[in-house]
Formats: C-alpha cells, structure tokens, sequence
C-alpha cells in the first residue's frame, strides 16, 4: 500500500503538471479532489493487477483465516469450560434438526400420496349404543293473563331516582 501511495503521488503530481498552461487550470477544490481521486485509481488499478499484489493479498488472507480459527478454538474451549455449547455443537444440532424435518416432510408427502381421499359420505364409526331419549319435563302451561303480566314486568324500564343537588352553603356576612 505504501507503493501505491507513493506511485498516486507521483501521478498526482503529473497532472498537475498537465494543468499548469492557461485554459487547464483547475478552478475549484472539487476539480482537484476530481484529480486526486483519478491518480489514486489509476495507481491502485496498476499495483491490483500485479502478481507480487495477488501473492501478498492472498498472504494476508490467509493469515486472517487463521487467526480466525484459531479464535474460535480459544472460543470453543472457553465456553466447553462454563458448560455451554460451543459453535460446533449449535452447529450440530442445526443441521441434525434441519434433516429430522427434511425426512418428516418427506414422509407426510408419502402419507399423503398413499392415504385414500376421503369420501363425503362415509361417516365414522360409533359404539353399538341405544340413544338415550330427551328427557321430558312436566310443566303446566301459564294463562294468558300470567303471560301478560310476565312480559309487561320482562319489558319494564328501570327509573333511577333523581340525583340530588347538593345545597347551597349559606353566605355569612362579616
């Protein structure tokens, strides 16, 4: 990365240069940012493409994975010494339960395909057993008045008594 800035640098410097005769010079900080950010593109572009740039990136990748695992193990072996489930085994338990359900789907889909469809008709059957007849009350039928006189009380509105004002203190003089 040091190359690079180095080599931006030099670029940068290069079209400044290009910008020195009248009629191209810069005429605000956003033209120069403008080209600032064009030599950095330019210099990164050229180092990216570079096998010594693919060899030390992939170092560098490398050294991180590594760094990365040993992390989990350290990870690893300090939740194993609370009692706890390290990665490994939530990992697992996730993918046993992930095919327990794949091979319970399978099997309701093969339930499903081989079970006869049900018919309308066809109703379950019940145990051999005589019903039990409705049991009958004896009640003697009300006279017409009494009806009357149970609706005219069913129908009866409730009146609440008037809420009393309370009075008025007296006014003393003094």
């Amino acid at each position: 990365m040091g190359k690079v800035s180095q080599n931006a640098y030099s670029r940068f410097e290069s079209k400044l240069a290009e910008r020195e005769e009248p009629g191209r010079q810069l005429s605000s900080v956003r033209a120069l940012f403008d080209l600032w950010i064009d030599a950095a593109e330019e210099a990164f572009a050229e180092c990216a493409l570079s096998p010594e740039y693919r060899q030390v990136y992939g170092a560098m990748v490398n050294a991180q994975m590594q760094l990365r695992s040993g992390i989990q193990a350290m990870a690893e072996q300090a939740a194993g010494q609370l009692g706890m489930p390290g990665r490994t085994e939530l990992d697992s338990a996730h993918r046993k339960i992930a095919e327990l359900e794949r091979q319970m789907r399978r099997m309701q889909r093969r339930s499903e395909e081989s079970a006869p469809a049900p018919t309308p008709a066809a109703k379950p059957a019940t145990k051999a057993t005589s019903p039990k007849p409705p049991v009958k009350t004896a009640s003697t039928p009300a006279s017409k008045p009494a009806k009357k006189a149970a609706a005219k009380t069913a129908t009866k509105k409730v009146v609440k008594p008037a809420a009393r004002k309370p009075a008025k203190p007296a006014s003393r003089k003094r």
